[in-house]
């Protein structure tokens, strides 16, 4: 026959077991976000750059353009 303490102990190692099982899932799961995250593209970083040299693109053909007009009228 089980005493008392001994159905306390199985009932807190069964406590805690589940515990870490938990803070195992939890661990898992941020991995995994974290995962998920690292492997999409930043979408706000990549417009910022896309429209940083666009702006750069259209300021540099517009120079080129004033430049070729102008030796042009020469």
């Amino acid at each position: 026959m089980i005493d008392p303490q001994q159905t306390e102990l199985v009932s807190v190692l069964a406590e805690r077991a589940d515990e870490a099982q938990w803070v195992r899932n939890t661990a898992r799961d941020k991995f995994d976000i974290a995962l998920h995250r690292l492997r999409q593209p930043n979408v706000y970083r990549w417009k910022n750059q896309t429209t940083a040299l666009l702006f750069a693109g259209v300021v540099s053909l517009g120079g080129t353009l004033y430049a070729l007009n102008r030796d042009a009228a020469i």
